[in-house]
C-alpha cells in the first residue's frame, strides 16, 4: 500500500551490515536515477533469485555492479552487470533480531 516491504535477510553476504535473520524495511517506489553508489538494494537476479547487495558503481552502459559487504560474498564479476529494471527496492533501515 505504501510501497514498503519487510524482508528477512538470509545468509551472511551483507554481514556485518545486515546479519542473517535480521529484517530490512525496503522502499519499492523509486526512480532509477535516484539510485546511488553504496545504497543497499534488493534485486531479482536472473541466476541467483532475490538477493540483497550494495551498489558498487554504474558503468558506461547503464548497468549496475553490486557487491556484498562480507569479503566471502559472491563477487561482482560472478553476479555480472545488473539492469536497472532488476533492482526492485531500496533498503530504508534494518530491524535487528
Amino acid at each position: 500500500m505504501f510501497g514498503l516491504t519487510i524482508n528477512r535477510i538470509v545468509g551472511d553476504s551483507m554481514s556485518p551490515t545486515l546479519d542473517d535473520g535480521e529484517y530490512g524495511c525496503f522502499f519499492c517506489y523509486f526512480f532509477h536515477y535516484e539510485l546511488k553508489r553504496k545504497q543497499i538494494v534488493a534485486v531479482d537476479h536472473p541466476h541467483f533469485g532475490r538477493i540483497v547487495k550494495r551498489i558498487s558503481f554504474l558503468d558506461s552502459q547503464g548497468y549496475y555492479w553490486l557487491l556484498g559487504d562480507n569479503p566471502n560474498s559472491l563477487s561482482s564479476d560472478k553476479m555480472g552487470p545488473i539492469s536497472p529494471q532488476r533492482i526492485k527496492s531500496i533498503l530504508l533501515f534494518k530491524i535487528a533480531k
